[in-house]
């Protein structure tokens, strides 16, 4: 409850006004993530905001924020502990300048490399980092035109409807052989199928609400795909 402008104390890590849709929805904070479903982090900055977060398609939380003006960018494991083998021990900071810096949003680009977008004083400001390359294929040379092949195969494949309520459909595949899966946000297969057909579609009406990753699998590396589940 909220008294006095403020947030009674005990009140810490309760939902003060659940929002689900019906009396089955679990509202409560989930207690395999950080320290019981809450995980803070503190820069020892005095301005520190958080603006916008995306998820990479391994599952790893990317937030992206302002502290001190300065871009800030944080990536966390599945289960809200810090990433340490991104950046300074998980974090990021970049000076955009004299100007009062402001990081907005952020979006993930099929390759793994990292959009931030935001300002600085009175100019646009836009930032690209080059990640850990989660989608590239990983082939023995690894070499450029792997990497563009892997980026060809990725605009080329159509997930749709996104989000999605019942059948869901995975078209302009390869004639190779693959493997499609669907995984929730904790890595488990929820759904799998192995063809060589151009395209192939799954009735998702039984899975729960929610995000989760449709991966196609070939010889020649995996593309991944993020999906909302209604």
């Amino acid at each position: 409850m909220t008294r006095g402008g403020g947030t009674d104390p005990s009140d810490r890590g309760r939902n003060l006004y659940p929002m689900g849709d019906n009396e089955n929805d679990d509202v409560t904070l989930d207690s395999a993530f950080g320290t019981n479903g809450e995980v803070i982090t503190d820069l020892g900055i005095l301005h520190q905001e958080s603006s916008a977060v995306e998820l990479q398609a391994d599952g790893k939380i990317v937030l992206a924020g302002t502290s001190n003006h300065n871009f800030t960018l944080m990536r966390y494991w599945r289960n809200g502990r810090l990433d340490h083998s991104f950046g300074g021990k998980g974090i990021v900071i970049t000076d955009v300048g004299n100007g009062r810096g402001e990081c907005t949003s952020i979006a993930i680009q099929p390759d793994g490399k990292m959009v931030l977008a935001g300002y600085s004083g009175s100019k646009y400001v836009i930032l690209r980092y080059k990640g850990d390359s989660t989608f590239v294929a990983k082939t023995r040379t690894n070499n450029f035109s792997n990497f563009q092949g892997q980026n060809n195969a990725i605009s080329k494949i159509l997930v749709s409807p996104n989000p999605v309520k019942d059948i869901l459909y995975v078209e302009r595949l390869s004639s190779a052989t693959k493997t499609i899966s669907i995984l929730d946000m904790k890595g488990r297969l929820v759904l799998k199928a192995t063809t060589s057909n151009s395209s192939y579609s799954f009735n998702t009406k039984d899975l729960s609400s929610g995000i989760y990753f449709v991966t196609i699998q070939t010889k020649q590396g995996r593309v991944a795909e993020k999906l909302v589940k209604l």
